[in-house]
Order: structure tokens, then sequence, then C-alpha cells
């Protein structure tokens, strides 16, 4: 899978689970490295309370992801795909973002998909 090539980004390398591991880890988890770095809010992620419902996101593979949900919840593939088209919620290149520079968000859209197994 690719992302997405812009004007201002232009990806060293395709995308895979851990790109999804780390935009969703750093919406969770207010401690997380590059959120102290660059601080974000994620309204429309935890307005959604997604932030509640995902109790562990993890790779099973370099293009598998596995998602973990305190309880069921019937829109959830619906969510997931609504968070990955808006632009605050878009999957991030973990190489990307900490390379670009403070406060550098790239457009970097998924075209692809993540399984729930």
């Amino acid at each position: 899978m690719k992302f997405q090539t812009t004007s201002f980004f232009k990806p060293t390398r395709d995308f895979n689970a851990d790109d999804v591991l780390f935009t969703f880890n750093r919406m969770l988890d207010p401690n997380q490295p590059f959120r102290k770095a660059y601080p974000a809010s994620f309204p429309y992620f935890t307005d959604m309370g997604l932030n509640k419902l995902i109790t562990k996101v993890e790779a099973v593979d370099p293009y598998t992801v596995k998602f973990t949900l305190k309880e069921i919840n019937a829109p959830f593939i619906q969510n997931m795909a609504r968070i990955c088209i808006h632009p605050v919620g878009r999957i991030r290149s973990a190489t990307a973002e900490s390379g670009q520079g403070f406060g550098h968000q790239p457009v970097s859209a998924w075209h692809g998909s993540v399984y729930f197994p």
C-alpha cells in the first residue's frame, strides 16, 4: 500500500501496520511522545467515544491491525472509515511526522484496508 504523494509530502516507504499503530496510539495516549512534542487534540475521535472504546491496537503482521474494544460496538467499522478520511484523523507516517518538523501535518491518506479478525 502507498501513502498519497503531495507537493509537500513524498513518502520514502510503503504504508504498513506500524503507521496505523502510530496514528491510533497518538490519538489514544495523551503521553505518547510525538503528541507531547506536537500537542494536538482529536475532537472527532473523542466525540465518537473511540478513545474510551478502543482498549488496544496491535499489529498482527506488517499489513494487519487488530483493534480490541471495551465492548461490542456495531458502528465501529463505519466510524473507523470516518476517522481515516477525516483531515485530522488520517493515517500518519511516523517517519514523515518526525522528519518534517514541528507543527507539520502531512495529508497522508490511507488507501487500504484494516482487517478486523
